[in-house]
C-alpha cells in the first residue's frame, strides 16, 4: 500500500554551509539522493505506461522487420528498440506525469510522488495523447519511408539516398523534440501548438547536448542490455533502467528551462 507514498521527508540532507554543487557534479549526487525515489519513479512510470510499451514492442518489430525486410529479429533486439523509444520518446500521458516527477527531483523541488504523478498526466492528457499518436505514426510511417526511398536509391535513383539522409536527419530533431514537450507542458500553460514549438526552437538551441545525451544513452542501452536476457531486460525496465537513462535528459533540460526562460523572466527589470 504504501509502496509510491512518499512524501519527500527530510533526511540527513546537506549540511547548511556546503558548497553547492553545479553540472555533473551535481547530477550524480541528486541521483545518489533520490535513488530510492527514482526507483519508485520508474516502476509507477512502467506500470502505467505498459499499454504503450506494448505498443512500442509491436511497432519496433514491425519496423525492423520493415527496414530489413525480414521479420526474423531476436527477442532481445526488439525489446532493446522498445527500451530505447520509451527512454527517448516517452509514452504520452504517463510522460507527463513522470517528467514532473523528474523535473522536481532536478530543480530539487519537494514533490508528491504518486498524487503529483496523475495530477499532471489529467492537466496534460491531450498534450500526452497528441504525442503518443504522432509517435506511433511517425514510427510506422517513417520505417515504411525509408525503406521506400533505400529501394529506390538501390534501383538507380541517386536522390533517393539525400532523401534517407533528410528522414534520418528529421528523426533525429524530432527525438530531441521529445527532451523538452513534457517538460514545457509542465512547466508553462500553453496550448498544444505553442508547447511543440517551443520544444522545437529548443531541440536546435541545445543541439550539441542533445546528440551528446543520446549518443551517451543509445550507446549504454545498447551494449549493456545486448548481455541480457529478455526476460532480464524486462525486470530492468520493471524497477530502474527507464529512471536511470532517462533521468540525464530531465535533469538537463528541466534546467537549461529554468535558467535561460523562468529565471530570465524572473530578473528586475534592467539586470543583466
Amino acid at each position: 500500500m504504501g509502496l509510491f507514498n512518499n512524501y519527500e521527508k527530510p533526511g540527513k540532507g546537506i549540511e547548511k554551509d556546503a558548497p553547492k554543487k553545479k553540472g555533473i557534479f551535481l547530477f550524480f549526487e541528486l541521483l545518489w539522493r533520490k535513488l530510492g525515489l527514482l526507483i519508485k519513479s520508474n516502476m509507477l512510470y512502467f506500470f502505467v505506461s505498459l499499454p504503450v510499451i506494448l505498443i512500442y514492442h509491436f511497432a519496433s518489430f514491425f519496423a525492423l522487420s520493415t527496414l530489413t525486410g525480414s521479420s526474423e529479429h531476436s527477442s532481445q533486439t526488439i525489446l532493446i528498440c522498445t527500451v530505447l523509444l520509451t527512454v527517448l520518446w516517452g509514452t504520452g500521458p504517463a510522460s507527463c506525469g513522470y517528467t514532473f516527477l523528474m523535473r522536481s527531483f532536478a530543480r530539487e523541488e519537494h514533490v508528491f510522488l504518486t498524487p503529483d504523478f496523475f495530477d499532471k498526466i489529467k492537466e496534460n492528457f491531450k498534450l500526452g495523447i497528441v504525442m503518443m499518436l504522432a509517435d506511433i505514426i511517425v514510427l510506422i510511417t517513417g520505417a515504411i519511408a525509408v525503406k521506400f526511398y533505400i529501394g529506390m536509391y538501390q534501383s538507380g535513383y541517386t536522390f533517393g539516398k539525400y532523401i534517407v539522409c533528410v528522414l534520418i536527419i528529421a528523426a533525429m530533431i524530432y527525438t530531441f523534440l521529445h527532451y523538452y514537450v513534457y517538460q514545457f507542458g509542465v512547466t508553462f500553460e500553453n496550448k498544444i501548438y505553442a508547447t511543440i514549438k517551443n520544444s522545437l526552437i529548443m531541440a536546435f538551441a541545445a543541439m550539441p547536448m542533445n546528440i551528446l545525451l543520446t549518443i551517451i544513452i543509445g550507446t549504454i542501452t545498447f551494449f549493456a542490455l545486448s548481455f541480457f536476457t529478455p526476460i532480464a531486460i524486462v525486470l530492468l525496465m520493471v524497477f530502474f533502467w527507464l529512471s536511470f537513462m532517462r533521468f540525464p535528459i530531465d535533469f538537463y533540460s528541466a534546467r537549461v528551462i529554468k535558467r535561460k526562460l523562468i529565471d530570465t523572466m524572473q530578473k528586475p527589470e534592467g539586470e543583466e
